[in-house]
């Protein structure tokens, strides 16, 4: 390797990362991963209940019929 090709790869590559750089990473990861948790849940909730109503049979209310129910 060239010494200029080895001082521009070396300029190119930064510093090292240090430890609060790496929690940082970790933390941004980490959220990200929860996310995706939080929203697979919420999609695995979703469709379960979907199959729940459709296996139950009932029928689907108009908005006019939802308004028209006791209590809302």
């Amino acid at each position: 390797m060239r010494p200029a090709t080895y001082i521009k790869a070396a300029a190119l590559a930064g510093p090292p990362a240090s430890d609060l750089a790496r929690l940082s990473r970790l933390e941004k990861v980490t959220v990200a991963v929860l996310k995706a948790v939080e929203d697979e849940m919420d999609a695995r909730l979703g469709d379960t209940a979907w199959a729940r109503h459709l296996k139950s049979g009932s029928r689907l209310l108009k908005p006019e019929e939802i308004w028209r129910e006791p209590g809302v």
